[in-house]
């Protein structure tokens, strides 16, 4: 099944010398915009660059100008992907205030509406499939995650400051609280069961009032 995330109509060919910067920005996004479409379509081994080249409407030579093969390429994508999850998760937790089970299940929530998405999906089976030959993307991987668990961990470090948690290994409680909120609904996307929102709800909740009970200072006192 191919997931598309093209929204823009294929540019025509760029033409020669140095665009402007918001110009070069909108041909970057487009162009792994159409590369993630690839990948996504016909996996990493048999993804095309001279394909994404023609889809995308630059020549091949530009492609190799900023990325000097397709792994740079297909980093250049998850990257992509990932900052822009994070970005939007950052902005939430940075403005997040008041009762911590009430931020921790809006931060679980936009975890796991986002990776069982069809696209986070369809990436996340792509890097696995391809490690045993690419492990570089094990790095890749473990990189993008720390991203979303050093969110996580800066908020966590603030209530034990303030007297609301008491977490002896903070990066084994942000590990903890993946597993126990949108790991079950991740897990089940992956294997193709059908989730309703209100299905990803009751299993974030959940795990978010088993987190914050084992946690919470008022239980371990």
């Amino acid at each position: 099944m191919t997931y598309s995330v093209s929204t823009q109509a294929t540019p025509s060919r760029i033409s020669p010398g140095r665009p402007p910067k918001a110009q070069a920005e909108a041909r970057r996004a487009h162009l792994l915009r159409v590369a993630t479409d690839e990948f996504l379509a016909e996996g990493f081994g048999n993804a095309n660059v001279d394909r994404i080249a023609r889809k995308a409407g630059v020549s091949k030579k530009t492609i190799y100008a900023r990325y000097p093969n397709k792994e740079a390429l297909f980093f250049a994508v998850v990257d992509e992907i990932a900052n822009a999850s994070h970005g939007l998760l950052a902005a939430d937790m940075a403005a997040a205030d008041g009762d911590p089970e009430r931020v921790l299940l809006a931060f679980g929530l936009r975890i796991a509406t986002t990776w069982t998405s069809p696209l986070e999906l369809g990436i996340y089976r792509l890097i696995l499939s391809e490690i045993p030959r690419f492990p570089s993307l094990a790095a890749l991987y473990n990189r993008e995650m720390e991203l979303f668990r050093s969110t996580l961990l800066d908020y966590l470090r603030r209530q034990i400051d303030q007297g609301n948690f008491v977490i002896p290994d903070l990066p084994k409680s942000v590990r903890q609280f993946g597993l126990l909120v949108y790991g079950e609904a991740r897990e089940r996307a992956l294997l193709g069961e059908q989730q309703t929102a209100e299905d990803v709800n009751a299993l974030v909740l959940s795990g978010v009032r088993l987190f914050v009970a084992g946690y919470s200072k008022k239980t371990r006192e």
